[in-house]
């Protein structure tokens, strides 16, 4: 098994490479998704556009980018007259 990787033959040693560089979180797509569906959770019925508009105001663009990306992976689901609710709610 310690044949498959030279990490674990090495003793599996710590990793003193230089600091690894993080993602901002502040105004991310994945920041912007997740004050979405937090004003869907917090509802059991459908939010309509505005309630969603208001969850990310700050960039239009980036919210429809955003909501329409939790459409397309499945966590969202549009319905008529522009609400939006979490699936089977």
């Amino acid at each position: 098994m310690y044949d498959l990787c030279a990490w674990q033959r090495a003793d599996r040693p710590a990793y003193e490479g230089p600091a690894r560089r993080r993602q901002s979180w502040h105004g991310t797509d994945r920041q912007c998704r997740g004050a979405i569906l937090a004003v869907l959770r917090a509802t059991n019925g459908p939010v309509a556009a505005n309630g969603v508009e208001a969850a990310w105001s700050s960039d239009a663009a980036q919210r429809d980018r955003c909501l329409d990306s939790l459409v397309t992976d499945g966590l969202v689901e549009p319905l008529s007259r522009k609400r939006f609710r979490l699936p089977g709610r």
